[in-house]
């Protein structure tokens, strides 16, 4: 059980929830683009499209090739020096301070994510973020590698991410899910697809969801919790999750870029990774 395990479960849960989002719209191939993350040529059924989409190709060494969600951020962790200074307290506390929000997400609970979170303070914000969470290379897979590797198994990656990635995958999950309900409506049947595609999910994790769906939105919040360096992939994260065509998931969409001080050149990089169309200007 691992955050980056259930990064990979809620996004798929996300496209399978929110029909009008990227992603979904990405899984019925109908985004209309080209190039990019979302606009690959996958087979199969909408849920053996998407995780195709997101998880890349896969070789008989299990290697990864091709356009994948896991490589897409590492390569926006690049472009994390161009971002805007933002205020002293914004991603300042790095490694602990984003676990010490997610501690308090987990509402206390000690065993499954709750014991990893304690394993996690003993990792240093600059064990996390010695160039960018997903950039580092700290085990014998990068961050991508086991995101990709999460999304080819369903369910975990195939070696235990390192406290870092954790840490990582738990931001980008918060991000995710906040994004999704920009419209402020997360109706009971979007909340019932959701949550049934997490049904192999352990306790721990359902309840670290559920509390991120039932949370109120709070964009400079959530935008002072990116740890420094992640700001490119928690703005992908959240591109992915919204309906362009809802005025709520776009405002929603251009305030959290600007909470994380995105330049325009930024942005624009992001929706050319993943293949949408730039929704917005930067301020």
């Amino acid at each position: 059980m691992s955050f980056v395990g259930t990064l990979a479960k809620v996004t798929l849960g996300i496209a399978q929830a929110k029909g009008g989002s990227n992603l979904a719209r990405a899984a019925r191939g109908e985004l209309g683009g080209s190039g990019g993350l979302l606009n690959g040529d996958a087979q199969g059924d909408f849920e053996e499209r998407l995780a195709a989409l997101l998880g890349g190709k896969i070789n008989h060494l299990y290697q990864f090739s091709g356009y994948s969600m896991g490589a897409m951020l590492e390569r926006l962790g690049r472009s994390a020096s161009l971002v805007r200074h933002r205020s002293s307290s914004a991603g300042s506390g790095g490694m602990s301070d984003a676990i010490s929000q997610l501690a308090r997400d987990m509402c206390g609970k000690r065993g499954g994510l709750g014991k990893l979170l304690e394993q996690l303070s003993e990792t240093t914000s600059s064990e996390c973020l010695g160039k960018t969470p997903a950039q580092r290379v700290t085990s014998e897979r990068s961050f991508g590698e086991e995101l990709n590797a999460a999304f080819a198994s369903g369910s975990e990656p195939w070696k235990k991410p390192s406290p870092a990635q954790n840490v990582a995958a738990a931001v980008l999950v918060k991000a995710l899910l906040q994004a999704a309900k920009a419209d402020e409506v997360i109706d009971q049947p979007e909340r019932d697809k959701l949550l049934a595609k997490l049904d192999g999910m352990h306790g721990d994790e359902r309840a670290f969801v559920k509390h991120i769906l039932e949370a109120p939105i709070d964009i400079e919040r959530l935008s002072l919790k990116v740890p420094s360096g992640l700001e490119p992939q928690a703005y992908a994260m959240s591109v992915m999750a919204i309906d362009p065509d809802q005025p709520k998931d776009i405002a929603y969409l251009e305030a959290f870029a600007d909470a994380l001080g995105l330049p325009e050149a930024v942005i624009e990089k992001v929706h050319k990774e993943l293949g949408v169309a730039p929704l917005l200007v930067a301020a």
